[in-house]
């Protein structure tokens, strides 16, 4: 677990700047219409890890309630 969230401490202070660097057209380029730009497929992915998280939270909480 500590590993884990020290892997989350330096996700959090590396990839803010990483993102930045990236011009905002080159990041919203949908290369056709029904594809995802990279910003989109970002987002996604943080969305579904986000909803992973917030389960697994949820599950644990839950066990421990019975």
């Amino acid at each position: 677990m500590k590993e884990s969230i020290k892997r989350l401490e330096f996700l959090c202070k590396t990839v803010p700047s990483l993102l930045e660097n990236i011009e905002e057209e080159i990041f919203s380029y949908k290369p056709e219409i029904e594809k995802w730009s990279k910003k989109q497929i970002l987002g996604h992915l943080i969305d579904s890890e986000w909803e992973s998280a917030r389960q697994k939270i949820s599950n644990q909480i839950n066990d421990k309630a019975l």
